[in-house]
């Protein structure tokens, strides 16, 4: 376990496609920037869903059904 721990302070960028689920109804708000995005050489979107809060799945099962299956090999850009 500390091998990874170690290995995760590094802050490795990320290669697989990505998609960043933000619900704007949150009360702790959306994150002002995309700074994350720099952790990232594969493809990555940040989506801001404005119904939503924290609970993503239960709120907008939707869009997190799109999300992943935007991710489907073949559909992501």
């Amino acid at each position: 376990m500390a091998s990874i721990e170690m290995d995760l302070a590094r802050q490795p960028p990320i290669a697989v496609p990505t998609i960043a689920l933000h619900g704007e109804a949150d009360g702790l708000g959306p994150p002002t920037d995309d700074r994350d995005a720099l952790h990232f050489t594969g493809a990555y979107q940040r989506r801001l869903i404005p119904t939503a809060g924290h609970f993503l799945p239960h709120e907008a099962p939707e869009a997190v059904v799109a999300a992943v299956a935007s991710l489907l090999p073949g559909r992501h850009r």
